[in-house]
């Protein structure tokens, strides 16, 4: 004889509800006093899934590991060889710090990666495209004669701080403590001076960027990087956007078909791991060129020592070969889901699905810094560098 089920009772406010609170307080000492157990299951499937991913992918971070590593130590010897002439310039400080935060930002990349955390290696990923895209533009435009794009970048900080402090003063958080009415006022007093020497637009999100070519009234990214002819690189950098903010399309990129119906994607997954990696690397890489290649350092005729020319060839040629091993890879996890997905990360049917989702989502191959159909360089885009002939030295990349 089955009990009679209690009537149902209906609260208006559970937080202040005696029975509710409770119910809620020996549910929260029932699951603590489990919590060893739980967590031990938890910790021994997760363990589980860490061995099997890492030790697919083994090669392929080490490989990355090896990239990012020469990249950061060819920074470092170029930024010694600087310091020996004396303070950096402002062209040199700006491509300083935007290679720095992007080395943090690749960094966090490939411990995401180590962990099967796609999502958030692609959204690390397009905030270091961010940087690869200012520094070329600062690094190319920032030399011109004349040109004070360094200083202008250099000093927006100025001018997002003082956004900053009217929107904490507009809505105050009391947990946050205000900064001094004399350094608040400091800042606005130096941000209206730079908007008397640049104008108003100076204030805007992009406003050190106006006077370069093809700028409008209002600027955004997307005008830069058309400047510097990444657009093919657009749908890539919108999918990584939808992964950071909320709409609806992010809710459906978490989402996998089942014979059960729609279920929501795993967190970790040995799938998609190419496109983040190759992505991050290569802006990193990009990043690099523009610190090395535009540096006070480069000879009258623009040729630049050849040590420095070999050392940054050869961190491209690493990034090659990095990319083709993660391609490799990819291969083989495709492969080895088909044969016996089981005995792997994911139940079958939610392998597949998951698989043809990042097939759908990403398009499979690795993120190329150019177009497939820029076969010949630009006048604003001599050729690359090479080993054998370091005069003529790439303001762009390849």
């Amino acid at each position: 004889m089955v009990a009679a089920r209690e009537e149902e009772r209906f609260v208006e406010d559970p937080f202040t509800d005696e029975e509710v609170l409770a119910d809620a307080a020996d549910y929260v000492r029932r699951l603590l006093a489990n919590r060893r157990t739980l967590a031990r299951r938890h910790e021994r499937r997760e363990a589980r899934r860490l061995r099997r991913h890492r030790r697919m992918w083994k090669p392929a971070l080490r490989m990355f590991t090896l990239t990012r590593l020469a990249m950061a130590d060819l920074v470092r010897e170029h930024g010694r060889e600087l310091a020996q002439d004396g303070p950096l310039d402002e062209v040199s400080t700006a491509l300083l710090l935007l290679w720095g935060h992007a080395a943090r930002c690749v960094e966090g990349v490939e411990h995401s990666l180590a962990g099967g955390y796609v999502d958030d290696a692609q959204a690390r990923a397009r905030t270091v495209f961010e940087h690869a895209v200012m520094a070329h533009i600062i690094g190319e435009y920032g030399r011109e004669p004349g040109s004070d794009l360094a200083e202008r970048f250099l000093a927006h900080r100025l001018a997002r701080l003082a956004k900053d402090i009217e929107l904490q003063q507009e809505y105050p958080d009391p947990e946050l403590s205000e900064l001094p009415a004399d350094q608040v006022e400091a800042v606005r007093e130096q941000v209206r001076g730079f908007k008397d020497r640049w104008g108003e637009k100076f204030g805007q999100t992009y406003g050190w960027a106006h006077g370069l070519p093809g700028m409008g009234k209002t600027i955004k990214f997307e005008h830069l990087q058309q400047l510097v002819r990444t657009d093919h690189i657009r749908i890539h950098y919108r999918h990584a956007s939808h992964l950071i903010h909320s709409d609806a399309l992010t809710l459906f990129l978490s989402e996998v078909e089942s014979p059960e119906g729609p279920l929501m994607a795993p967190a970790g997954t040995s799938f998609g791991l190419i496109q983040p990696a190759t992505w991050s690397l290569w802006s990193l890489g990009w990043c690099t060129e523009s610190r090395v290649l535009h540096s006070p350092l480069r000879a009258d005729d623009g040729g630049m020592r050849s040590n420095k020319a070999s050392w940054l060839v050869g961190t491209q040629t690493l990034l090659e070969a990095t990319a083709a091993a993660f391609e490799a890879t990819e291969d083989l996890a495709e492969q080895r889901a088909d044969r016996d997905f089981e005995r792997y990360l994911l139940p079958g049917w939610r392998g597949r699905a998951w698989a043809r989702y990042l097939t759908w989502r990403d398009g499979g191959p690795p993120i190329r810094r150019h177009h497939p159909a820029d076969e010949e360089p630009t006048a604003s885009e001599p050729p690359p560098v090479s080993t054998e002939t370091v005069t003529a030295v790439d303001t762009g990349g390849r």
